[in-house]
């Protein structure tokens, strides 16, 4: 049984901001020179907890069943038109990748170059005008590269605070998908550089909210792909700000357990059909 989920926008009980990073694996992040190459995400975990080995639920290991998890604190089913946290919240979306308006049509949502729900919402950015025409690469049909995304998403941060704003970045992925890891290298610089400007504005802005950074899926020991190989199952979470410090440490082992961690720091109900509990003591 599952506790039915309020679909009306509720009074921000504390500010979340999440970042997605699609398919990017543990293994540069937390290398030996994964501060060097990603210094604003170590900064970030140093000031909260980290997971360098959590797992996607799978059994498929793709992008679509990696978000549903991190959103519904639900295994994939197949289906994408349950509740998600966004539901709940006063809430808005800004992805590179179209799929990802799939996800809600209850939400302001801008995903790729023309797909989302109440698009018309962020129009407080030319980024948005100037990608509906640019070429997708890295990525393919209705993608959106990052360079348009991340500036848009900053725009939209500071003029609409939403109290769950979901970012999720891509080029990553896509560079990855085309066998060129100097550029998936590249993409990842790119990324740590957007946290440091996104940490800059939250800090203009005066407010601390929970930024929780992780990635839908890892890949496959190739590195080129992804999907049903154990190994591309591995991921890695970071979460940091507003009350998560003061709280005592939780293991999380899977994408899943996000949601359940953000319900229990913001006071929501607790949503039964989440894939495993928490430790004792948090609910």
């Amino acid at each position: 049984m599952v506790i039915p989920l309020l679909l009306v926008a509720q009074a921000c009980p504390q500010p979340v901001v999440l970042v997605t990073i699609d398919g990017v694996r543990p293994d540069e992040v937390w290398s030996p020179s994964g501060p060097d190459l990603l210094p604003n995400l170590h900064r970030l975990a140093a000031r909260g907890m980290a997971w360098p080995e959590a797992r996607a639920s799978g059994p498929v290991f793709m992008s679509m069943p990696g978000y549903h998890e991190i959103i519904t604190g639900r295994t994939d089913t197949g289906r994408y038109d349950d509740p998600t946290l966004l539901d709940e919240l006063d809430s808005a979306v800004v992805a590179s990748w179209d799929w990802i308006a799939r996800m809600t049509n209850r939400v302001p949502i801008s995903a790729g170059r023309n797909a989302g729900h109440m698009r018309d919402n962020f129009r407080v950015s030319p980024d948005l005008d100037d990608a509906a025409t640019s070429p997708a690469f890295p990525g393919v049909d209705d993608y959106r590269p990052d360079r348009y995304t991340a500036p848009l998403a900053l725009a939209v941060l500071q003029t609409q605070r939403p109290c769950f704003f979901w970012i999720s970045l891509g080029d990553t992925d896509e560079y990855a998908h085309r066998g060129d890891y100097p550029s998936y290298l590249e993409a990842l610089r790119a990324f740590d550089a957007f946290l440091g400007e996104l940490d800059a504005t939250l800090a203009a802005m005066k407010v601390d909210p929970i930024v929780i950074v992780t990635t839908d899926h890892g890949r496959n020991k190739s590195f080129l792909d992804h999907g049903v190989e154990a190994e591309s199952s591995r991921v890695w979470i970071v979460v940091a700000g507003g009350p998560i410090v003061p709280l005592a440490p939780v293991e999380i082992g899977t994408l899943c357990q996000i949601a359940p961690l953000l319900r229990r720091v913001l006071g929501l109900p607790r949503d039964l059909g989440e894939c495993a509990p928490l430790s004792a003591g948090y609910y």
